[in-house]
């Protein structure tokens, strides 16, 4: 069975981390137990449960078996999660945006934004002003200001095929992009549209923490910025390693992992 185990893992690490400090437990599961072959995304909701968002369906882990939550679901492919609130997880798969909340202890899954065919959203990002954005499979990036909102798209670049583009919000509340192959973006106000931050086509994934930008791929590097989105110092780590995700635990920890293995 073909699982992504490095990404499942180092997901899992990250939320041991922040519900145990310092010690690290996992469980290996395989074959029968695990009623899925790949995980594109996991996350923890209020009451403790653990979602994964597979090419099989929705999935949700109470520390011992794997519920079945496909049963309203017109397409099992779950690319992505977001916290909305805080009762309400959303999550995409290829026909659009939809929800889940707890009604009388439940989990409910119930339409969120409904997307034209041919926009499938694969990742998504809440920011501090209630924005949703989602990387969608054609390479455009739709930004949706409310649940029913037809949304603004963004081309950049050229529209090509792309199954990930990754956000975040640094502390001046400016919004970035990454798009692996494409490059590092970030949302000027004034113009209401995204503008190329340098060349970063050879990073993988990013991180933004406050006023720093971590960057990795086939090294690691950290730019500290200003106000006005200008760098203000910047490093590369040069490493033999390729690194595919980034992540940092409550106690500024940060994880990288590659293909097999995991760093911290």
């Amino acid at each position: 069975m073909h699982l992504h185990r490095h990404f499942l893992l180092f997901l899992i690490l990250i939320l041991s981390h922040f519900a145990y400090a310092q010690q690290f437990q996992y469980a290996y599961y395989q074959e029968d137990a695990v009623p899925f072959e790949e995980v594109n995304q996991v996350i923890q909701d209020g009451r403790g449960y653990v979602w994964l968002a597979t090419e099989q369906g929705l999935f949700r882990f109470d520390g011992k078996t794997f519920e079945n939550h496909n049963i309203a679901l017109r397409s099992k492919s779950i690319r992505a999660f977001v916290h909305w609130d805080d009762n309400t997880i959303l999550f995409a798969n290829d026909t659009g945006i939809h929800s889940i909340t707890y009604v009388d202890g439940q989990p409910v899954v119930g339409d969120f934004i409904k997307t034209e065919e041919g926009h499938y959203p694969t990742m998504l990002f809440k920011d501090t002003k209630d924005r949703l954005w989602a990387g969608q499979m054609d390479g455009t990036i739709r930004m949706f200001e409310s649940n029913n909102s037809t949304g603004k798209i963004f081309t950049i670049g050229k529209k090509n095929k792309n199954t990930h583009s990754y956000f975040g919000e640094d502390a001046f509340g400016t919004v970035w992009a990454l798009i692996p192959g494409l490059g590092m973006y970030y949302f000027d106000q004034s113009s209401q549209d995204f503008k190329r931050f340098e060349d970063h086509r050879n990073a993988r994934h990013f991180l933004v923490l406050g006023d720093e930008l971590w960057l990795v791929g086939d090294n690691i590097k950290k730019i500290t910025i200003d106000s006005m989105g200008k760098v203000k110092a910047r490093k590369t780590y040069a490493t033999d390693l390729r690194f595919k995700y980034i992540a940092k635990s409550s106690s500024e920890l940060l994880f990288l992992a590659t293909e097999k293995q995991i760093y911290s």
